[in-house]
Order: C-alpha cells, then sequence, then structure tokens
C-alpha cells in the first residue's frame, strides 16, 4: 500500500521518481484482498501488486528506504549497514526532514536523506509511536486505518521532497 500511496503522490507532485517496496519476511504473492478494497477508496489499484523479498542490491541502488517498523530498520542495516542514514519510518523523516529543506535543483535525495539522518537522536530509528503495523491478518477496517495513515504521511514525505510543487493531492 505504501508504495502504491507514495508512488500517487510523486506522481500528483510531477516528480518522476522510481517507487518500489520489499517485505523483510520470505512470503510473496498478491496483495490481500483487504489492502486492494482499501486502495480502491484512493482510486488506486493494487490488484497486479506482487510483493518482494528485499535484497542487498535494492538497498543500495535506493536513495531514500522508508521502512515501516524499526525492526524492518534493524533487518535493512543487516543487509547494508551504509543504507543506516537513508533509512526512515515516515513519521521520523517528516519530523527529521521538516529542519533541512531539499534543494531540489542542487541536491539528490540520496544527499539530503543524508543529512537529514545526521539530526537523528543516538538510539533506534525513530519512536515507537511512528511505527506502522503490517494489517495483515486484521479486519478491513484494520486495512483502511493503516491506509489512510499511509496516505497523510507519504504525503506529506512528497511534500518534503517536491517542496515547490503546489499541485494536487491524492483523493482521501
Amino acid at each position: 500500500m505504501a508504495e502504491a500511496i507514495l508512488r500517487a503522490h510523486l506522481q500528483s507532485r510531477e516528480i518522476d521518481a522510481e517507487v518500489s517496496s520489499a517485505g523483510t519476511d520470505a512470503w510473496a504473492g498478491a496483495a490481500t484482498d483487504y489492502a486492494v478494497v482499501a486502495m480502491s477508496e484512493f482510486g488506486i489499484d493494487l490488484s497486479n501488486h506482487r510483493s518482494a523479498q528485499i535484497t542487498p542490491e535494492m538497498i543500495s541502488k535506493n536513495d531514500l528506504i522508508l521502512v515501516m517498523t524499526r525492526n524492518h530498520a534493524d533487518r535493512v542495516a543487516l543487509l547494508d549497514s551504509e543504507a543506516t542514514n537513508r533509512t526512515f519510518l515516515p513519521g521520523e523523516l517528516i519530523r527529521l526532514g521538516a529542519a533541512v529543506p531539499l534543494r531540489a535543483s542542487t541536491e539528490s535525495v540520496r544527499a539530503w536523506s543524508e543529512i537529514v539522518a545526521i539530526n537523528r537522536p543516538r538510539g533506534p530509528i525513530g519512536r515507537g509511536a511512528d511505527e506502522i503495523t503490517d494489517p495483515v491478518g486484521e479486519t478491513l477496517a484494520a486495512y483502511k486505518d493503516t491506509a489512510r495513515r499511509l496516505n497523510a504521511e507519504l504525503a506529506a514525505i512528497a511534500k518534503l521532497l517536491a517542496p515547490d510543487s503546489d499541485r494536487r493531492e491524492v483523493a482521501g
């Protein structure tokens, strides 16, 4: 859900970016029926989505890595310790990134994320309240709640990544 929502927010701001997602568990397959329904309320079709497992190669090529939990961040760090300064929980990136405006015309997202990470307090990545739990196995209402939270937080991240853009927002 996060991949599709972030992609939609970036596209609405006319930002050409590659957005992909991968899980930290070995499970691979289609989006759940509840995920498809929850995303349809945002006008996003998730029916063709297929999950993938994260690899060191994926990590190394990405300029910014958003994780949903601290455990995900730990897994990323185990696969590529150099990626820690590009790995954030969405809420953490919103908080820290607001203090470090991205200069889109002169600064890469990778360089910006590494600068943002300098302001990170010592200790675990983010705060417990920044974690977004996976609704797998939960009710449709849990999926919808997760989708709404992702929409709000990823809209804020898209705005950080495209500060000069005043494009329309994704519905929801």
